[in-house]
């Protein structure tokens, strides 16, 4: 009379350890986990010859797995790639961003000399303020300076990417300039607002 072949009820952990880590997709690395424990499970099982089972959920786990890994090594090739363009374009807003700060700075300096010209009868010239024009990094704003204190103009946290200096004041005219080098090539880039509050950029200086 042929033995029948019972088949157990138990469920080898590691198939259910795979298949649950499967699940965890926003987990990092649980995908190569749960790839390792499924293959690991599969291979227990076929050894273990109806003893136990699993195979279903080590097989989801496999399969889960694999997808993970391969769509997490296919997202690092695609940032790898796209890095250089990210970094430029990071670099980039960052130029605009403190552009946009000096532009914002060069009206507030035209605002104080309006208000300078209403009290005096007449705009005033101030120093290049950093002494420096600032290279990529920002400078401190050197206080203390006597027409800058006249004036009443201090940049924001007293921190400056553009050097500022007004030239050419009298009674009716001044031009205020910003001088920056923000990306470090030794290239200026050049802001100019004058008492009509025309602002301008100028071309790169060398």
């Amino acid at each position: 009379m042929a033995n029948k072949v019972q088949k157990s009820e138990r469920v080898d952990p590691l198939a259910i350890i795979s298949f649950a880590l499967a699940l965890l997709f926003f987990v990092p690395l649980t995908g190569l986990a749960a790839l390792i424990t499924g293959i690991m499970a599969l291979l227990k099982i076929k050894k273990s010859e109806n003893e136990v089972r699993g195979r279903g959920f080590a097989i989801a786990g496999v399969i889960l797995g694999a997808v993970r890994v391969f769509a997490g090594l296919l997202i690092l090739v695609i940032l790898i790639l796209a890095a250089p363009n990210i970094k430029q374009a990071f670099n980039e807003g960052r130029i605009e961003a403190r552009s946009i700060l000096s532009k914002a700075n060069l009206r507030t300096i035209y605002s104080c000399q309006e208000a300078y010209r209403e009290k005096h009868g007449t705009y005033i010239n101030c120093p290049g303020n950093p002494s420096a024009i600032p290279s990529a990094e920002k400078l401190k704003w050197e206080e203390g300076v006597e027409a800058w204190d006249e004036l009443g103009f201090i940049p924001p946290l007293k921190e400056a990417y553009y050097q500022y200096e007004v030239i050419n004041a009298d009674e009716d005219s001044f031009t205020a300039i910003a001088r920056g080098d923000l990306d470090g090539d030794g290239v200026y880039s050049t802001f100019t607002i004058n008492h009509k509050e025309a602002l301008t950029e100028d071309s790169p200086l060398e």
